[in-house]
């Protein structure tokens, strides 16, 4: 299977005090993976951030397109500079999902002394097909059948999308959501335009990944 993909493992990083830890952290995951057929493609700059609330993250996003993404990459990877667990693998279970549409693990906080349960991390970017945030605890999604593998409208974090998406879409700086114009984040624009040209989103409880605690790494959430 890996001969037919090439993948792009995109990864943002917030140019703070932190930054050069989680570069650090980013060659440690891209050198974890066991899916050979890939590039890093590393984005630590500062951009404008005129525009809508995520306008920075839509930015950061197209330059990554921009600078990194060839004409022979199947796909991009999406992986927040801050995940702090995930699996070696993540890439090849996600290909077994789907490979045509966008696929994405459930995405939670590493344990902590806050919350002493599984708590669901990226509740503002993993949004059911009615717009609904995923809850942060169980059920995470649905409430009468428990949570499956299932299409979503929108989901955050770590994703593997298809390239041809990114070739016709790019992400929109001054995106305000109008039904939650504070936490309508730069993934809910790009996902609606995936989902009008056809393509799927889903999220899947089989793979999962960590988020740090960012309080344990002297940050705030965001």
């Amino acid at each position: 299977m890996e001969k037919d993909f090439k993948v792009l493992i995109a990864q943002p990083i917030a140019p703070n005090k932190n930054s050069d830890f989680w570069r650090q952290n980013c060659n440690k995951i891209f050198g974890s993976l066991t899916f050979e057929n890939k590039v890093h493609g590393i984005y630590a700059e500062r951009v404008s951030g005129e525009g809508g609330p995520y306008a920075k993250h839509a930015r950061v996003r197209n330059n990554i397109i921009s600078k990194f993404l060839k004409d022979d990459f199947t796909h991009v990877l999406w992986f927040d500079s801050d995940v702090v667990e995930w699996d070696s693998d993540i890439v090849e279970k996600l290909l077994a999902v789907s490979c045509e549409d966008v696929v994405a693990p459930y995405v939670f906080i590493e344990d902590n002394d806050w919350w002493p349960f599984k708590r669901f991390y990226d509740i503002s970017g993993f949004r059911d097909l009615n717009g609904e945030k995923f809850d942060y605890k169980p059920p995470f999604y649905n409430k009468l059948n428990g949570d499956i593998t299932t299409e979503v409208q929108s989901v955050g974090t770590v994703c593997l999308v298809p390239a041809s998406f990114h070739r016709k879409i790019s992400y929109d700086p001054n995106y305000i959501d109008l039904e939650d114009p504070k936490d309508g984040i730069e993934h809910n624009f790009f996902f609606n335009q995936v989902r009008a040209l056809g393509g799927k989103v889903i999220a899947t409880p089989n793979i999962e990944v960590r988020h740090a605690f960012l309080p344990k790494y002297g940050e705030n959430f965001h």
